[in-house]
């Protein structure tokens, strides 16, 4: 395969003559997330699409900058580094380092190829089966809650306290059930 693969990278920046909330708008419908969660999203450069043809890449890029987005297209990195460049971080922290800050945006971005592109392109298997568990040939989907500790906290007494009222009520109606049936004579 000689074709080269490029990556579309969000700039994080809006073109001059659009304006900024209409941009918001559009960019929120594209990527079919909240309004409020655009300003994060757009903070700093993230790559928003990888393994793209040349001619899907120029499409994707065509498409947001007509929406006043700006972005770019990167091709892979092909070249070994220089002792001098071996003093920064290698490539591997790098790259772990995006791949955190994907998985953390990909929570927030969940990109539909056909709102941008007409064109499908193939995906790999990762993104065509969510995380799951086979068991006894029934599959149960894995569920990602990020809680801190402190909300975690917060959430379990406000459940305890909630149910305190429920228990109270619980137990009044078998006391009086009991009474009941008490006086009736059938215990």
């Amino acid at each position: 395969m000689t074709d080269k693969i490029y990556k579309v990278v969000l700039l994080g920046k809006i073109a001059e003559g659009y304006d900024v909330e209409i941009a918001h708008e559009k960019l929120a419908i594209i990527f079919d997330i909240d309004l409020k969660k655009i300003p994060k999203l757009l903070k700093k450069p993230i790559v928003i699409r990888k393994n793209l043809t040349p001619a899907v890449a120029v499409k994707y890029k065509n498409g947001l900058e007509k929406i006043g987005v700006l972005c770019e297209i990167h091709p892979p990195l092909t070249r070994d580094f220089t002792l001098e460049e071996s003093i920064h971080p290698s490539t591997d922290e790098i790259s772990s380092f995006q791949a955190e800050e994907e998985a953390e945006l990909s929570s927030i971005t969940k990109l539909d190829n056909d709102k941008i592109s007409p064109t499908k392109e193939p995906q790999n298997l990762s993104q065509l089966k969510p995380k799951s568990f086979v068991l006894s040939q029934e599959t149960l989907r894995v569920i990602n809650i990020k809680m801190s500790w402190w909300s975690l906290t917060k959430f379990s007494i406000k459940w305890i306290l909630a149910s305190i009222p429920a228990m109270i009520i619980l137990a009044a109606l078998i006391y009086l059930v009991t009474e009941v049936i008490k006086v009736v004579g059938l215990w």
